[in-house]
């Protein structure tokens, strides 16, 4: 079910939630999924089992979603406040932007369930090495002169967290919305604004990326004697983390104009 629903401007946001709930759980997923409706109240069960971790998470869906029309109705007047669009699409561009929030928040539930245990883990490493190397200062007969060192430390470890931690936030909000057309935010300094590769040099890159993507390939095809996903043969590549690596291999491909498919069935065809 790929084909969105289309609206008349008369629906409240619990329609639109509805829509949106009915929309994503027709689309492909993992049978730790499932939405599921109690005393008519929509909510959705997610289940997550690692060596290290193991949940089982019930998200009420409704509440969730229908709070997000507000920031629909936000979005679409800045734009029109902006003279970006005609005032009078309001009844008909708000359940849109509505229907697409929600239904993205549904998508990074999924990935942010587990990131945030990630996430705890990183913050307790840092806050207990933090605190047992205050207790060997308290420990000490210097402990003014220690405790103004160890002050420094810590704060480095804090914002060695905090800057990983907003670089994977930066890298995927970059690389999703860099997977629309005519979006292409850098996602590093690069040249000059202005400025552009010069033909012969995105030629030479363009075949270098095309021939580490065909021997990745091979190798992992060879491996399972089966062709390899996406996501597996951009991990191997180390393109893009956890949250961004399809989109980031995505903009790759486009950026470089080579043909994925094309290496594939050639890789299929003759191994």
């Amino acid at each position: 079910m790929d084909e969105q629903p289309t609206f008349t401007g008369s629906e409240s946001p619990a329609d639109i939630a509805r829509a949106a709930i009915a929309w994503f759980a027709e689309q492909p997923h993992g049978a730790n999924f499932a939405v599921f409706y109690e005393n008519s109240i929509p909510k959705m069960r997610y289940k997550f089992d690692a060596d290290w971790v193991e949940f089982d998470c019930v998200y009420r869906l409704d509440i969730l979603l229908e709070s997000f029309y507000s920031d629909a109705e936000r979005i679409f007047d800045q734009n029109a406040n902006a003279n970006f669009i005609e005032p009078e699409l309001r009844p008909f561009l708000v359940p849109v932007i509505a229907f697409a929030g929600m239904t993205a928040i549904l998508s990074r539930i999924l990935i942010l369930q587990g990131q945030m245990f990630m996430e705890t883990l990183d913050e307790i490493r840092v806050t207990t090495a933090g605190m047992f190397l205050h207790s060997l200062v308290t420990r000490s007969s210097h402990k003014a002169s220690l405790g103004r060192g160890a002050s420094k430390v810590i704060r480095d470890w804090i914002d060695k967290a905090v800057d990983t931690a907003m670089k994977q936030k930066r890298d995927f909000l970059i690389g999703y919305m860099n997977t629309q057309p005519l979006i292409n935010i850098p996602t590093s300094p690069g040249r000059p604004g202005g400025s552009t590769k010069p033909e012969e040099q995105k030629q030479q890159e363009s075949e270098k990326f095309a021939r580490e993507l065909e021997a990745v390939i091979r190798k992992l095809y060879a491996a399972s004697g089966k062709l390899p996903t996406r996501i597996r043969v951009a991990e191997e590549l180390s393109i893009g983390g956890d949250d961004s690596r399809s989109s980031a291999f995505y903009n790759k491909l486009k950026r470089t104009g080579v043909d994925y498919d094309a290496i594939a069935a050639k890789i299929k065809l003759h191994g």
